[in-house]
Formats: C-alpha cells, structure tokens, sequence
C-alpha cells in the first residue's frame, strides 16, 4: 500500500517507537517483513513512511490540523 503511486493518505494508529500506552519505546518495536511479529509495521515500511521524499509524517494534532 505504501508504495502505490494512487494512494495520497493513509491514516493509521501504532508506532514502532512508542508502546500502546503511548509511552516511549527503549527499543523501537517492528514487526517482520511477511507482517508478523511484534510490532505494527515492518522497519522497512517505517523508513518508507519517514522518508520526506515519498510521503509527509504526520504525528501530532497539530500537524495534522495545519494540513487540513
């Protein structure tokens, strides 16, 4: 999905660098590359996601709020 030219936004909770409490990770926590594992998304897929050239991360409120 992450790689589809079509896609203009995804929108999902979870991130490998903070536990479901929303408290920060010593050790960020990824899932394998088939999708199983003990975290949400591959590393891979993170790096995809984090690269400015391929995609804008959104992560707080506010951001979000000033791409609305």
């Amino acid at each position: 999905m992450i790689n589809n030219p079509a896609v203009d936004l995804i929108v999902g909770g979870g991130n490998p660098n903070y536990d479901s409490n929303g408290q920060p990770r010593a050790t960020p926590a990824f899932a394998n590359e088939t999708g199983t594992g003990r975290g949400y998304m591959s590393q891979t897929a993170w790096n995809t996601v984090k690269d400015p050239s391929k995609w804008q991360l959104l992560q707080t409120k506010a951001e979000v709020e000033a791409a609305a």
